[in-house]
């Protein structure tokens, strides 16, 4: 993850709203750790719909040998399989600049966050033919946690739930189309963030 606010009790958190919300979109790819106790999740209120900016990316190049090391000033060091198969968030210029150096032969451009206004969430769908991938909505909700061993999780917390969608068309193209990468990306509003829950929807066109 992009962001510092991993504590074990975020974690906690994280790891019941992703089993409720994967339950939910029938798609169980949370980002977060599952199998905890579903008694401690107590119920969430109705998504909210926040306001996002899709960011349109440069195609992925693939992958030249074995993932580089992280820069000193740049701990974060997700690898080129994750970034293009999982869920990741990001907070800051050096980690963004790490992402970009990571999938993409074209230069990394500053001028296109501003991470004091916004922060960044990317989903990879891995290696596709024909489906589109986009990141459809971002929705804040409130969720209510029973803690049974304090009150470290009492009350209601929030959270935002993103979900992205796989497009496949009814009518498959003529050509035979080589496999590519497919990303997609937003940027979120920073005070909209917190616990994130990633989940995927599928829809195949008639």
């Amino acid at each position: 993850m992009g962001t510092s606010r991993w504590s074990p009790a975020h974690w906690i958190k994280v790891g019941v709203a992703a089993l409720f919300v994967a339950v939910l979109a029938n798609a169980p790819h949370g980002s977060a750790l599952i199998g905890l106790p579903p008694s401690w999740f107590l119920g969430a209120g109705p998504g909210v719909p926040v306001t996002f900016e899709p960011l349109a990316l440069p195609s992925v190049a693939q992958p030249f040998g074995h993932d580089d090391p992280a820069p000193a000033f740049c701990p974060w060091a997700p690898t080129f399989d994750r970034l293009v198969n999982g869920d990741t968030v990001i907070t800051s210029e050096d980690p963004m600049r790490y992402a970009w150096r990571r999938l993409f032969s074209e230069p990394f451009d500053p001028a296109l966050f501003d991470f004091s206004v916004s922060f960044v969430v990317l989903m990879g769908d891995g290696l596709q033919t024909i489906a589109q991938f986009e990141i459809s909505s971002v929705e804040q909700f409130e969720a209510s946690y029973d803690c049974p061993f304090g009150p470290c999780l009492d009350g209601d917390e929030p959270a935002l739930a993103v979900t992205a969608t796989r497009l496949i068309p009814g009518v498959p193209p003529k050509e035979p189309r080589s496999r590519t990468y497919r990303l997609a990306a937003a940027k979120i509003p920073v005070p909209f963030l917190d616990d994130v829950v990633f989940h995927r929807v599928t829809f195949r066109a008639p």
